[in-house]
């Protein structure tokens, strides 16, 4: 049974560790014959002997390293589907043909240092998170837009350098890795962290404000399907989105019972607000209500039954009573029901405040840099009158230049000169009427060239 199809977490405590592989029910002896299948080349006994032997970190022992870590990224991939797994328990199903792989333990550290892998220890280290995340955790002001780039670009940065010169490698020094650390493959894990990050927003995103219960998220992804490692190692996935400044984590405790929450952060500096307390509150008293509910459906579905039973019985008084339980308990029930309602109705009101007073500040923000500029009204009172002046100027410079070059024309010289251009047009006649053509008499011309046409078109 695969990890997706099965609850891997707790129910009441959401345990990070109970995902194991031994739950898988895969034994030492079908990974050995799965890894011999798929590895054909250890079936030589020399490339055997030289995969199974010490490793030093020196540069010529490059090919040892990377065969190793295709053969975790086997066990994770292919055969435990999973993206982390106890340093104890890669060693143990690493054992082939009764030989431990001397090196291996220090072919992992090499790995961890490499960043291919990591381990809950980096997970609770602030300074992984800085040189995973430096433009976030150096830049405070930015916001998340200004954040995607370099988000998408920190988060596949899987080199952080190791030197592989055996000579600059005290190997007294090397810190062991505890066999109990969950070894993750980040590539795989980030992955991961992704889409639950992407799962919670969309849940998010249909509940209109920006927490939830833990609890809650759980049981959503126990019931996704789309998310291939489910809820396995939530915790862990938590913390390194926590550390990415995308979620953050809080309690609640009301009558001395502790909830965990979450919430999804619009801005790395954003925090958790008495809002937020305010919103958890009311999601745990409409769980509760709900829960309060489906037991009295129960009562009610018991008492209607009954009422049946003495009907059948012919007991009519019986019946009766029966039947009143039920129909005082329906009454209780759809209180209840409203009581929900308002507590709904409430969250969407925080919600509208939120925005109202978001509003306000904007606006507030706006006048103050309005007033900042200095705008005066007089100074476009005289900026209008200003403008109106050079018009009137324009137009009296435009008059003053037609007068004068109409002003040495004599208007019977003009009149002298256009009547020679008439003598001139139409031979000396004395009437302009006695040279227009007559329009009746061109028509009928027109009439006879177009029949004097139709014949030359005839013949």
């Amino acid at each position: 049974m695969s990890l997706l199809q099965r609850k891997t977490l707790s129910d009441s405590k959401y345990s990070t560790y109970s995902t194991s592989v031994q739950s898988n029910k895969i034994t030492k002896e079908d990974c050995e014959k799965k890894i011999m299948n798929r590895f054909s080349e250890l079936t030589d006994k020399q490339t055997f002997h030289n995969y199974f032997s010490s490793y030093d970190f020196r540069d010529n022992e490059k090919s040892m390293l990377d065969f190793w870590e295709q053969i975790i990224y086997y066990f994770y991939d292919e055969i435990f589907n999973s993206f982390g797994m106890k340093v104890s328990d890669i060693l143990n199903y690493s054992k082939f043909k009764n030989s431990n792989p001397i090196g291996l333990e220090n072919i992992l550290i090499h790995l961890n240092n490499l960043r291919h892998f990591i381990t809950e220890k980096d997970l609770n280290d602030i300074e992984f998170y800085k040189s995973e995340f430096p433009d976030i955790y150096n830049n405070d002001n930015k916001s998340w837009s200004e954040y995607i780039s370099g988000y998408a670009k920190s988060i596949f940065n899987l080199g952080l350098g190791c030197k592989t010169e055996k000579n600059n490698i005290d190997l007294e020094k090397i810190p062991k890795l505890d066999n109990n650390q969950i070894f993750i493959n980040y590539q795989m894990f980030q992955n991961h962290c992704d889409d639950i990050l992407n799962f919670l927003t969309e849940i998010l995103r249909e509940k209109d404000h920006e927490v939830i219960l833990k609890s809650e998220f759980n049981q959503n992804l126990l019931e996704n399907n789309n998310i291939r490692f489910g809820n396995q190692y939530l915790d862990l996935c938590l913390k390194f989105l926590v550390g990415a400044k995308r979620i953050a984590l809080f309690k609640v405790e009301i009558k001395g019972i502790s909830y965990d929450c979450i919430k999804l952060l619009k801005h790395p500096n954003d925090t958790v607000t008495n809002k937020d307390y305010t919103i958890i509150n009311i999601l745990i008293s409409i769980e509760n209500l709900n829960k309060v509910i489906e037991e009295t459906e129960k009562k009610i579905s018991f008492n209607r039954n009954k009422a049946k039973d003495y009907l059948k019985l012919k007991n009519k008084d019986g019946a009766r009573e029966y039947l009143k339980k039920a129909k005082i308990y329906e009454k209780v029930n759809k209180n209840y029901t409203n009581m929900i309602s308002t507590l709904e109705q409430k969250i969407l009101e925080l919600n509208e405040m939120e925005t109202n007073i978001s509003t306000k500040n904007i606006l507030n923000e706006a006048n103050k840099v309005g007033k900042d500029i200095g705008i005066n009204l007089e100074d476009f009172d005289k900026m209008a009158e200003d403008l109106k002046e050079q018009k009137d100027n324009q137009r009296e410079v435009n008059n003053i230049i037609q007068n004068a070059a109409n002003e040495n024309i004599d208007d019977e010289e003009i009149e002298g000169e256009l009547n020679d251009l008439k003598n001139d047009d139409f031979h000396g006649g004395d009437n302009l009427e006695d040279f227009l053509p007559d329009p009746e008499k061109n028509k009928i011309i027109l009439n006879e060239k177009g029949k004097e046409k139709d014949n030359e078109n005839k013949e």
